[in-house]
């Protein structure tokens, strides 16, 4: 029988490394054949060229640097026991919030999902102004083929000390619209093929150095039409499934509280503002 054990992040990222598909052999062409592209791209056009090469070991030192904002001490433990909680919104106020304030539906949901985040710690008396927040972004462009996916991660410090939902929303989009504006967005796809040839010391010493995120969000497009699935926003209806590890967010019922509240004020957002009778002050 094996031995039951913690798994942290870091070893899920040295198994998800020696499992890529990806062959030494392959990685290896791959990389001549950037090389070669990149020698006669500076032997053509010398100075835009190195003036590229070193934009892009700037980007690369920001992608794979130091996580924005520095973990939760709230969230510093794991387990293998998780929670699941929904909430449902209508899509059209989600919208409707976003442009409110110029930002999108994934904006508002983020900054929604940050004032919860925020209101959690203060109830349980560690306020924290910042959080590192994973989130994928799509790398597909129009030479992509039509099928499959082809996407990468942004970690943005996500602010969940904000008490304006407005400016949350604000904050979020700039940080995602920088990060999707790298271009070394993808440079840890193709680093990822070489680091999986590393002997076991090298690759834990690598992998030592990542700190991995407090939270994953995603934002999935569901069915327009009506559906019966359950966790999947369909039609009109925007459903946020919150699935935590228990041993990090001790208290349910005050997370899944807060991320009620933080979901209603960014919603509140995008509805009519209710006059204000004369003679009183706003």
């Amino acid at each position: 029988m094996p031995i039951p054990r913690d798994v942290t992040g870091n070893d899920l990222l040295r198994a998800g490394l020696r499992r890529l598909p990806e062959s030494a052999l392959s990685a290896g062409w791959r990389l001549l054949g950037g090389a070669a592209r990149g020698a006669d791209r500076l032997l053509g056009a010398p100075g835009p060229t190195v003036a590229e090469a070193i934009g892009f070991a700037s980007s690369a030192r920001r992608v794979l640097g130091p996580q924005p904002a520095p973990p939760s001490p709230l969230l510093r433990r794991r387990s293998l026991v998780t929670r699941t909680h929904v909430l449902e919104v209508p899509l059209a106020d989600l919208r409707a919030a976003a442009k409110t304030v110029g930002g999108s539906v994934n904006d508002a949901y983020l900054a929604a999902l940050s004032g919860g985040l925020g209101r959690y710690h203060e109830a349980l008396g560690v306020p924290v102004d910042e959080l590192p927040l994973a989130l994928p972004v799509s790398l597909r462009t129009a030479e992509d083929p039509a099928a499959g996916n082809r996407f990468t991660g942004v970690t943005i410090a996500a602010p969940v000390g904000e008490p304006d939902p407005a400016e949350r929303i604000r904050l979020v989009r700039e940080q995602v619209i920088a990060g999707r504006g790298e271009s070394a967005i993808g440079v840890l796809d193709r680093v990822a093929p070489v680091l999986a040839l590393l002997p076991d010391a090298a690759l834990e010493s690598v992998t030592n150095r990542i700190t991995p995120p407090d939270i994953q969000a995603s934002n999935v497009p569901g069915y327009r039409q009506e559906t019966f699935l359950a966790w999947m926003s369909g039609g009109v209806i925007c459903t946020l499934t919150v699935r935590y590890d228990t041993a990090s967010f001790t208290d349910s019922d005050q997370l899944e509280k807060a991320l009620q509240l933080g979901l209603d004020e960014v919603v509140d957002l995008g509805r009519p503002r209710r006059p204000t009778p004369e003679g009183t002050k706003g």
